[in-house]
């Protein structure tokens, strides 16, 4: 009943606690079922509004509970309709509907909360401000916290400069705390970008940041690799308050903030969206498009300790190419986009050379051509400037990869510098929303 609700709120999330073998009816969706919908089917028969509204026994018996979080389907929430429970099983902040009488269940977006996390917030904004958490204890001051996991990125592939990019299976988690109360400012300079991006998100939607905000990175992308990790925290940022304040923003103007906090497409783009993309600037924002690659292509990466800034790196590129250079260029991308598509993983070494950065940019990176040279003879398909650099990526087939990554470091340390390398594949999907939870802050 509310009562056994209200006290399971409080202190009891586990499984067999709430929903199993104490609900005397075994594990997953029957525990649930019978503890939110006894006798006439109500899910709320004490004095707490619970705010479930599982219209029916039968309805609620066949959705099912895991460690994932609630399958509410059809029985939705304060709404009690599959649109609202958005059909999916985690879909906790519009299952379990309403407003959420403080607002939690409306920072808590569409779904992401995970498992009793998702619940507990329901529990908190319907009883109201009593209940101090999940294990009780002194009130404390509490903010929203989204975690947002972002792929790196290599932008450019040797001739798609400033238009192409992939994101690599190598994901950033970002997590952003809202709150009311004022927090120190961060030094980190990856946090700061975060930061600036989500008070970016909230002046584009026009609504008030909050006075405390905060940011924390979990894995960590380098700064100035070419591993597209500003991007990362940009797309951290604008994504973390678009989920907060309730999805104001589509995805393509969170795209066109991201670009323009990062000056250009490239990255924002596959960190966005994943997979390969070819993206350029329009009139009216953007155009993207998702291009093909086969799917058991290897990404070598090499990882120079030093670094080569963005703004650096771009001071070194003329302000005119000649014709002949521009249809060189162009022509080689057109061939690179199709060469990925078809699978003719022969032709990508020669529709990755250009003459747009690569050649220019290796003055600060004197051995780059030598690590290309050495990338491919030890079997990769093709190897580039993975953004401004410093690292160096290059495709190679599986059996090859770990040879072409040894091949690249050996020689980086020839010309007496250190570096590490990777091997990963090309990320399928982009940024998401991993997780929203609330926090003491």
């Amino acid at each position: 009943d509310g009562e056994a609700l209200l006290e399971a709120a409080c202190g009891r999330w586990d499984a067999g606690g709430l929903f199993g073998e104490d609900a005397r009816l075994g594990e997953g969706g029957d525990g649930l079922a019978e503890a939110f919908a006894e006798g006439d089917g109500d899910a709320v028969t004490g004095e707490v509004a619970f705010g479930i509204a599982f219209e029916q026994a039968e309805d609620a018996r066949r959705h099912v509970v895991d460690a994932e979080g609630v399958a509410a389907g059809g029985t939705g929430g304060g709404q009690a309709n599959a649109e609202d429970a958005q059909q999916g099983p985690l879909d906790v902040g519009e299952a379990f509907g309403g407003d959420g009488g403080a607002g939690v269940v409306r920072h808590l977006g569409a779904d992401r909360s995970r498992g009793m996390d998702g619940l507990q917030q329901v529990a908190r904004s319907e009883a109201g401000a009593t209940i101090n958490g999940p294990r009780g204890g002194a009130p404390s001051m509490e903010g929203t916290a989204v975690t947002v996991r972002v792929p790196a990125t290599s932008a450019n592939i040797g001739t798609g400069f400033d238009c192409l990019g992939l994101a690599l299976d190598l994901f950033a988690s970002v997590t952003v705390t809202f709150s009311d109360a004022e927090q120190l400012p961060t030094n980190d300079v990856g946090e700061k970008m975060v930061l600036s991006a989500a008070r970016a998100a909230y002046e584009r939607i026009g609504r008030p940041s909050p006075a405390g905000l905060t940011a924390r990175y979990t894995v960590a992308i380098p700064l100035g690799r070419g591993l597209g990790a500003s991007a990362v925290a940009r797309v951290a940022g604008v994504l973390a308050v678009n989920e907060r304040e309730g999805h104001p923003l589509d995805e393509d103007a969170c795209l066109g903030l991201a670009a323009e906090l990062e000056g250009h497409v490239d990255n924002a783009c596959p960190a966005l969206f994943g997979g390969v993309q070819a993206c350029v600037a329009t009139e009216d924002g953007f155009a993207r498009v998702r291009c093909r690659y086969p799917s058991d292509l290897q990404v070598a990466l090499l990882i120079p300790d030093h670094s080569m800034p963005t703004k650096e790196a771009r001071r070194l590129l003329p302000d005119s190419y000649s014709r002949q250079d521009a249809i060189h260029t162009s022509s080689r991308l057109g061939l690179l986009v199709a060469a990925l598509a078809a699978g003719r993983t022969d032709l990508l070494d020669e529709a990755t050379q250009d003459r747009f950065h690569q050649q220019q940019r290796s003055a600060l990176f004197p051995p780059l051509y030598d690590v290309f040279a050495s990338a491919k003879g030890a079997g990769a398909h093709a190897a580039w400037l993975s953004g401004a650099g410093s690292s160096v990526a290059a495709f190679t087939p599986e059996e090859a990869s770990r040879d072409v990554a040894k091949a690249m470091l050996d020689r980086l340390e020839a010309a007496g510098m250190s570096g590490r390398t990777l091997v990963t594949r090309i990320a399928a999907s982009g940024a998401e929303v991993s997780r929203v939870e609330m926090v003491d802050v």
